[in-house]
């Protein structure tokens, strides 16, 4: 029996994922092709072009599986015409969460956000479903998880070989009048011990100081993070003398955190004006940071005492915090981690269409077999829109050279200071560039770091680059004491004295650490060649790896995505497929 399943993530960014007979065969973020960043549209185009890839017909498709129950996104638009604004009822209920107790503040979330997922559910079926119809797939059997059951799954389904017992955590802004949750995987199944409401949410508090710094909320988090170390403690001080009562782990219950400031997270913009008047920025974003680290360090450690098992996983949108995975890989008493690559909502999708999978099998009697996940290249290839595309290329403007092996070649462009974009093989899932919509440059020319900033990408000049590093050469680059999956990156490690001299460019310029992508020949054949070709040119066995977009656009999808961010940039290198297109 044939078994297919369409997860989807309706929501913040939204994205899909098919499995087909076990195995994850197509999974996509819908800004790729609505160029919309971190959309959160229907992710109509996304299904269209899955169906497409992957040669499915709609009757074909068994079980639709929505990552959340919640599953219509507020339409800021929509709310901006209503008379009656419901931030005006989330700021009364901040000021009675001051006064009623802890349990029925916690009980309070978990009822509104069943109302809310009636409500939106009723939407769903008036607005929707007419997608699905469009789509083909109007009479298929539709289905809503619980957001962090789902984002538990992810984790735990992720690997086919895991440890026999392992602590599972999630963690997010919110999902289903949650913020974070505990659970135990074991023999295949997996029993959630620990729920907390959404009141207490230390992503929505980081989401708020984002927006307080001026920065993008649940976008540009990951700059905060990339502030965060050019202050310190002593600098700080003030400011973090503010931060570090505001979440506590609960004295009741050390298996659990809490909101100690009495304010619901809606609230936070008023609350932070009147006390960081005259706080400095760097300030600010070492002690959300600070926090961020030492409260979830505590409370995965708490629970690896409580329930004594070492082999960790970690799940949810406030688990991109690399330098809080950095902090929890450390923790003494863990044994080994594992942290879903991209692990905001997007991966949600992934997790919802394994559960389907899981009931579908169940339901016909047949035992599950879900594959796991190796390799992030699910998305579509555009092999044959190539030639298509470079034949509207002016040939005045540009040079264009066709290699059998190409790879030598780019290794040689960046060896000489040459910067390459480049737009080959299936796109990439999720939120990092793995080589595929990637920009290469020489990690070791520190002038790469005001290049790629001010010519290309167009991003702040703190933010730190990340490198790619050959698999072999792992050691000489990274200080890696325990058992944890390096390929996404999705951890950020401390780097050797030769990383700081060879990697330089693609290390963060203040503490020096470096967020990686590892990578293995059998992962991506031509991609690890260019790196290989590097080496042998240069002795670093590294590049610098950078998303292949313009600051603010979605990662490239298409080939006329490449070359339209060619044209709009200072870029003079692309390489499509076995292509090199060069500015004249």
């Amino acid at each position: 029996m044939n078994i297919n399943v369409l997860g989807i993530n309706d929501g913040h960014p939204s994205s899909i994922c098919m499995i087909k007979n076990g195995k994850v065969v197509y999974s996509a973020m819908e800004e790729r092709f609505d160029r919309i960043k971190n959309s959160v549209n229907f992710p109509f185009l996304s299904i269209k072009n899955c169906l497409k890839y992957t040669k499915t017909k709609p009757e074909e498709i068994d079980l639709i599986a929505f990552s959340s129950k919640d599953i219509d996104p507020i339409d800021l638009n929509e709310l901006a015409k209503r008379k009656s604004d419901s931030r005006l009822t989330v700021i009364g209920f901040s000021y009675m969460s001051g006064i009623l107790p802890k349990k029925t503040v916690d009980s309070l979330c978990i009822i509104g956000s069943r109302f809310r997922s009636l409500i939106k559910l009723k939407r769903y079926f008036s607005q929707y479903k007419k997608h699905f119809e469009k789509l083909g797939l109007g009479k298929t059997k539709v289905i809503f998880y619980d957001h962090h059951t789902v984002h538990s799954a992810t984790a735990y389904y992720f690997n086919k070989e895991k440890p026999k017992k392992t602590l599972i955590f999630t963690c997010d802004g919110e999902g289903d009048g949650l913020c974070a949750t505990v659970s135990i995987g074991n023999d295949d199944d997996i029993k959630r011990q620990i729920a907390i409401p959404f009141f207490h949410s230390i992503g929505k508090m980081y989401n708020e100081v984002t927006w307080y710094l001026g920065l993008k909320p649940w976008e540009h988090e990951y700059k905060v993070m990339g502030l965060a170390p050019y202050s310190d403690e002593k600098h700080a001080e003030k400011t973090w003398n503010f931060f570090k009562n505001m979440v506590k782990i609960d004295e009741k219950d050390k298996r659990k955190f809490k909101n100690n400031t009495g304010k619901w997270a809606h609230t936070y913009g008023l609350f932070l004006k009147k006390n960081l008047y005259k706080h400095r920025f760097d300030a600010i974003a070492y002690s959300i940071q600070r926090l961020t680290e030492e409260i979830l360090t505590k409370w995965v450690s708490n629970n690896i005492e409580y329930y004594g098992i070492k082999d960790v996983m970690l799940s949810g949108g406030v688990f991109m915090n690399v330098k809080a995975n950095q902090r929890i890989m450390e923790l003494s008493n863990l044994n080994s981690l594992f942290v879903v690559p991209s692990c905001g909502d997007e991966s949600s999708a992934i997790g919802a269409a394994i559960l389907g999978y899981i009931d579908v099998c169940r339901e016909n009697g047949i035992k599950p077999d879900f594959a796991g996940i190796k390799d992030l290249y699910l998305g579509p290839d555009f092999d044959e829109d190539i030639d298509n595309s470079i034949k509207k290329l002016s040939k005045t403007k540009y040079k264009i050279e066709f290699y059998d092996e190409i790879e030598d070649k780019v290794a040689k462009i960046i060896k000489n200071g040459g910067i390459v974009a480049r737009c080959s093989g299936r796109m990439e899932f999720g939120a990092r560039a793995l080589g595929n919509r990637s920009i290469l440059a020489n990690p070791s020319d520190l002038k790469m770091l005001r290049e790629i900033n001010q010519q290309i990408k167009q991003r702040d000049f703190w933010m730190p680059f990340a490198p790619v590093i050959l698999r072999e050469r792992t050691s000489d680059y990274i200080i890696k004491n325990k058992k944890v999956d390096d390929e996404y990156m999705i951890l950020s490690f401390d780097s050797t004295k030769l990383a700081q001299n060879e990697i330089s460019a693609a290390l963060h310029q203040f503490d020096l650490t470096c967020r990686p992508q590892v990578i293995d020949k059998d992962w991506n054949v031509s991609y690890y060649k260019i790196i290989k070709s590097f080496e042998e040119l240069t002795g670093i066995g590294a590049l610098l790896n950078t998303s292949f977009n313009l600051h603010g656009e979605p990662i490239v999808c298409t080939p006329n995505d490449a070359i339209s961010t060619l044209e709009r940039s200072g870029l003079k290198y692309l390489v499509l497929g076995n292509y090199l297109i060069s500015k004249k």
